[in-house]
C-alpha cells in the first residue's frame, strides 16, 4: 500500500456479521485502521465492531450517505476504502489500482430482483458524467485524498454510490472497476427486497439531481425547493421547517418539535 490506509465501513444492525467483516479487513489491511460508522443500531452492531478491534463512530440514523459524510470528516487524511458491513471476500485489487476513484466489480450477479436500479443508475452516471459504468451502486470503493476532495460530502442515502461516481468522472479523476470475487447478502424477490429496491431507487435518482450543503455540512437534495417554487401553498410550510432547522439549537425528537 503506498499510504497508511483508512477502512471506512457503514453499518445498521449488522451485530451478526460486522465481526467477521472487521476481522477479515484488519487481516488482510494489517497496519490500516478500520472504522465502523454506526448509523444508529438497535442492536449490539457498535459493542461487536469494538471488540472486534474497529473505531467505532456511534451516530443517529440518517441512511449510509450521511453516516458516511460524518464519519469521514472525523478521519485522518489519506487514502480511503468503503466496504459494506455484510461484505464476503476479498478487496485488496482495489488498493493495487493506481486509479483516483476504484470501485469492486462483482464476478458473479448479485442481487435479486430485476435489476431495474442498476440499469437506471448506469444511464443516470452517462447522463450527468458522460463515464459508462459496470457497477453504479458497489460500496466497495478505494477513494485517493483527490477522490475524498472530490466527492464529500457524498449525496444522501443509497444513491451515494451513483453519485460519487458522477462526481469524480466530473472532476475529471481517473475511475477504475475491478473484477472481484466478492458476495454480500442480496435482498430476495420478497415483499421485504422490493421496498428496498424501491427506496434505493427513488434515492439515486433524487441522488443525481440538484444538491446543496445544509448547515450541518449534509449534501441534500433540493426537492423541496422546487417543489415549492411549482406549488407556492408548500412555500410557507418549507420556510417554517428551514427556519426550525437554523435557529432551534441541537436537535431533538418529535415531541420536542411539537
Amino acid at each position: 500500500m503506498r499510504d497508511r490506509l483508512t477502512i471506512l465501513v457503514a453499518a445498521r444492525d449488522e451485530e451478526e456479521r460486522i465481526a467477521a467483516t472487521v476481522a477479515a479487513l484488519r487481516s488482510r489491511f494489517p497496519g490500516s485502521q478500520v472504522v465502523v460508522a454506526d448509523d444508529g443500531s438497535r442492536d449490539r452492531t457498535a459493542e461487536v465492531a469494538e471488540a472486534a478491534g474497529a473505531r467505532v463512530i456511534s451516530l443517529a440514523r440518517r441512511g449510509k450517505g450521511q453516516a458516511l459524510t460524518l464519519a469521514e470528516r472525523q478521519l485522518g487524511a489519506g487514502p480511503l476504502l468503503l466496504c459494506d458491513a455484510d461484505l464476503v471476500g476479498d478487496i485488496r485489487g482495489l488498493v493495487a489500482t493506481d486509479a483516483d476513484l476504484a470501485i469492486a466489480a462483482f464476478k458473479a450477479r448479485e442481487g435479486g430482483g430485476f435489476g431495474l436500479a442498476k440499469r437506471a443508475g448506469r444511464a443516470l452516471i452517462a447522463a450527468r458524467s458522460g463515464f459508462t459504468a459496470r457497477e453504479p451502486l458497489s460500496g466497495q470503493r478505494w477513494l485517493s485524498q483527490r477522490a475524498r476532495d472530490a466527492v464529500f460530502p457524498v449525496a444522501m442515502g443509497f444513491g451515494v454510490e451513483t453519485r460519487m461516481t458522477i462526481d469524480a468522472a466530473r472532476a475529471g479523476l481517473r475511475i477504475e472497476e475491478v473484477e472481484l470475487e466478492l458476495e454480500h447478502r442480496a435482498t430476495g424477490r420478497t415483499a421485504r427486497g422490493f421496498a428496498h429496491r424501491g427506496r434505493q431507487l427513488v434515492e439515486l435518482v433524487l441522488a443525481c439531481g440538484p444538491q446543496a450543503v445544509n448547515h450541518r455540512g449534509l449534501r441534500l437534495p433540493l426537492v423541496g425547493s422546487l417543489v415549492g417554487a411549482a406549488v407556492p401553498s408548500v412555500l410557507p410550510i418549507a420556510a417554517i421547517g428551514l427556519a426550525d432547522d437554523l435557529w432551534s439549537g441541537p436537535e431533538r425528537g418529535f415531541r420536542a418539535h411539537l
